[in-house]
């Protein structure tokens, strides 16, 4: 159930993008920002017991449906009904709920409804969304149709603006990755590397480990499991040859049930100490991997993931599922052997460094930004 308002703290709606991954790394910045405000979410029936485990209330919105159309590359381009029915909604929600702040990770039409309303809005983004991003973009063809949210800018009386890119900016715009996987040009005022939202990691007990055999490898296999998962069927051939597979996924797609069998999982937080190899198709836990040492291979399904894939192989601690298919035990051993490198050390010390000092930034960027948040008290560190 909802936790009761406080009315002593500003309030600040949080709007992720309707996956896990959005979920989680918006809830590590609301953990570090509930001491100041009273942070909610918006619901949906697949991420609200996240929400309600960490002690945040939610409020209700019916368009994440629609956000399909905007990131989905097979569908048919976006329709401008879907964008301004989004634009619409979030334009009353934020009337009604009047925050003092609200914050988007991956929503197209957040920007154009925090402009409308004139809320302050901050903007959670990767490296390689950022258009200071020292590689080539992202923004190609599953984002070319800008065309109907022009023409919503135009109808309401907003500013003009020229890509999809621009509309994930924010009066403030958070980057959470580290600079040496995903390199920035020199970065304007509104832009500030935040590092990555990542809770650190903690030991826990092990539950149901004991039935993983010692004298096997361990790879944890994450998914975003609404996608095709076909391309797991050659892992069939080797769970018998000197490997524990371990499947981190929510839905019963009945495609996994067959890797079931050694063990599952929806929090493996318990096994990344005894793991040896991540296999994943979203980014959720590379970070992760990278604080236990672990090569990450990753199986591409959108194009901009491409832009992971060249950050692993850049500093060789991972590589594509595309080049496994054919040699998959062969691949495996190799990066196996490869855990815990000079590289993953490297990185390593950069990420424990960036989440030590994770809580200050979040709190300096947002006083520094915003200063007429004056009921926001908040201690600056020299």
């Amino acid at each position: 159930m909802p936790l009761p308002s406080n009315a002593t703290k500003p309030l600040v709606l949080v709007f992720p993008c309707a996956h896990t991954t959005n979920y989680q790394r918006c809830l590590v910045i609301a953990q570090h920002l509930r001491p100041f405000f009273e942070m909610r979410f918006i619901h949906t029936d697949q991420q609200a017991h996240l929400v309600y485990q960490q002690g945040f209330e939610t409020f209700n919105g019916n368009f994440f449906p629609l956000l399909h159309y905007l990131i989905e590359e097979k569908l048919p381009g976006v329709h401008e009904t879907n964008p301004e029915l989004m634009f619409l909604e979030q334009v009353e929600i934020l009337e009604t709920l009047q925050p003092a702040l609200i914050i988007g990770d991956n929503d197209y039409t957040l920007s154009m409804a925090a402009e409308f309303t004139g809320i302050p809005i901050i903007s959670v983004m990767n490296g390689y969304q950022s258009p200071y991003f020292a590689n080539r973009s992202i923004f190609h063809s599953q984002f070319r149709n800008y065309e109907p949210f022009c023409r919503i800018r135009e109808k309401y009386g907003l500013r003009e603006k020229n890509s999809i890119q621009e509309e994930l900016e924010g009066d403030l715009n958070w980057i959470c990755d580290l600079p040496e996987l995903f390199p920035q040009k020199e970065l304007p005022y509104h832009y500030e590397l935040i590092g990555p939202l990542i809770e650190v990691p903690r030991p826990s007990k092990a539950t149901g480990i004991e039935k993983l055999s010692s004298f096997k490898k361990n790879i944890l296999i994450d998914l975003d499991d609404t996608k095709p998962v076909n391309w797991l069927e050659v892992l069939d051939t080797i769970t018998c040859q000197g490997y524990n597979l371990t499947v981190r996924a929510t839905n019963q797609n009945p495609k996994l049930l067959h890797l079931r069998r050694t063990s599952s999982c929806i929090n493996s937080a318990h096994l990344f100490a005894k793991a040896d190899l991540l296999v994943c198709n979203t980014e959720g836990l590379l970070y992760e991997a990278l604080f236990y040492g672990l090569p990450v291979i990753f199986k591409c399904q959108f194009a901009y993931q491409e832009r992971i894939i060249e950050a692993l192989e850049y500093w060789q601690i991972g590589t594509s599922w595309s080049h496994t298919t054919s040699t998959v035990k062969k691949t495996f051993d190799y990066w196996i052997s490869n855990k815990r490198s000079d590289m993953h050390r490297t990185l390593q010390y950069k990420l424990k460094a960036s989440l030590n000092s994770l809580g200050s930034k979040l709190l300096q960027s947002i006083t520094l930004h915003f200063p007429y948040l004056d009921r926001l008290s908040v201690p600056v560190s020299k």
